[in-house]
């Protein structure tokens, strides 16, 4: 099975550069295929940052390397992993081991100092996850997840903090109250950095766990956004032990209840989430994926666009017949590959005999078929003659014109996010502003496709309401 390694930085509360990602709106009404009723508001799901990988058995176990840290520094990295487990209680259990081989977290200190982003802002923290790209589990011990937090405070005394720059009013060590000033630089930086490291772990852990960052202005202060944890007195804005964004965010991902809250309800997970996988807890092997860290490389795929290679596409004559239970139906537009490993071509419909070709990621291929299963949702697409590719690795858009010229259809659209059946997808006004998140699996009627300003295709769902069209199914 295919595995790789996933990499992402994390920010220092000095200086943070925050992810952009889904707002918060609330749903208007929408007609559902089939129904003249609009959605109730309780269709509203607030969305959450995420990754594409999670734990498929809502546990995992955490090895503290003190190598780099000192005494107190491990207590402060324990002190995080126990907020962390307090805050996820009947969500998701984290335990703490002392042998490094049976975990599926291992944390250690490095000095990060001189550490910084491409935009140079300076790094707090990094986690490097190994997971299972076939079924986005991530990979357990004992070589799943890493995570590296900044060690590089030691003492006032020894830091780059015991300078003028950072203590102006230091006065001279002759001056009878130097040491009073000293005294109250050492206490405040040692709270400053003790509170860094707290938040900067609790951090770390949420990005293993697939949690993402999450915008400053939708959620305000959050673990996840720690820029915008500590103030200038390096006492927490929030609650440690008890953040809401960061509970409802791994609640979305692996359901539960949210007992910090009080809540005594169990909720089904409402995004991201794939079932249990009882094997993950064997993924040994992982060792090596290092260099796979962001799918670079990938990048050039663009100039396949034009479809060289797709000579002898008149030979469609087995569109609209079965295949194994499955259907090709006639249609025109664009295939793209998305997924990392590229998209593997078949010979046939039913996805049965892999012709050991494939076609790369970012790659663009003239689709003549849309392949859909005895249920009538969309599996697959054909590329031309018998080369068929999976709608879990691709997607299908229909030729249109420019920017803001409205084609109007007729039908369903039922919401199928490729390789994340279970997920829900945002819907956007014309401006690409988003208005709330669609149930994965849900269908609704459309009555328009227009291209917006991204250059992708979208469905329209009524009024000005709009959702991509490579994120589900279309169903005339």
């Amino acid at each position: 099975m295919n595995k790789g390694n996933w990499k992402r930085i994390g920010r220092t509360l000095a200086a943070a550069l925050l992810a952009g990602s889904l707002t918060v709106g609330a749903v208007s009404a929408i007609a559902p295929a089939g129904s003249s009723q609009p959605v109730a508001a309780a269709v509203v799901t607030t969305h959450y940052p995420q990754g594409a990988f999670n734990y498929g058995d809502n546990h995992a176990s955490i090895y503290v390397d003190p190598t780099n840290f000192t005494a107190e520094q491990v207590a402060t990295v324990n002190e995080a992993i126990a907020n962390v487990q307090t805050m996820l209680n009947g969500i998701f259990t984290i335990t703490v081991t002392n042998t490094r081989n049976a975990a599926d977290m291992v944390i250690a200190g490095k000095d990060l100092s001189n550490t910084k982003t491409a935009a140079g802002e300076q790094v707090g923290g990094s986690t490097t996850i190994n997971y299972n790209r076939v079924v986005n589990h991530i990979a357990q011990h004992p070589n799943g997840t890493q995570i590296v937090v900044d060690d590089s405070y030691r003492s006032y005394a020894t830091s780059k903090y015991f300078t003028p720059e950072w203590s102006p009013q230091l006065p001279s060590q002759g001056d009878p109250q130097y040491q009073f000033f000293y005294n109250y630089y050492q206490g405040y930086y040692d709270k400053w950095q003790k509170n860094t490291l707290l938040i900067d772990t609790e951090h770390e852990i949420g990005h293993g766990l697939s949690l993402d960052h999450l915008p400053v202005a939708v959620y305000g202060s959050a673990i996840m956004n720690p820029a915008e944890a500590l103030d200038h007195q390096g006492n927490p804005l929030i609650d440690l032990a008890k953040d809401p964004t960061y509970i409802r965010a791994a609640q979305a991902i692996y359901g539960g209840q949210a007992t910090a809250l009080g809540e005594t309800d169990v909720k089904q997970p409402t995004q991201g989430y794939h079932s249990s996988n009882a094997g993950s807890s064997n993924n040994t092997g992982n060792n090596g994926n290092s260099g796979n860290t962001g799918n670079s490389g990938n990048g050039g795929n663009s100039g396949n666009t034009g479809n060289t290679g797709n000579t002898g596409n008149s030979g469609n004559s087995g569109n609209g017949t079965s295949f194994q239970k499955n259907t090709v139906k006639p249609a025109s537009g664009t295939v793209n590959v998305y997924q990392a490993s590229g998209a593997e071509v078949y010979s046939d419909a039913g996805f049965t005999n892999d012709t050991g070709r494939k076609l790369p990621q970012n790659s663009q291929w003239k689709g003549f078929g849309i392949v859909l299963d005895a249920a009538g949702n969309t599996v697959g697409f054909n590329v031309g003659g018998q080369q068929y590719v999976k709608f879990s690795e691709s997607s299908f858009v229909s030729p249109l014109g420019h920017t803001n010229e409205s084609q109007t259809v007729s039908g369903v659209f039922k919401i199928n996010v490729p390789g994340h059946p279970t997920w829900g997808t945002a819907f956007y006004n014309d401006a690409l502003q988003v208005k709330g998140i669609l149930r994965g699996g849900s269908r609704w009627r459309v009555f328009a496709r227009k291209t917006l300003s991204d250059g992708k295709q979208y469905y329209n769902l009524g009024g000005n309401q709009w959702i991509r069209s490579d994120y589900g199914s279309f169903i005339q």
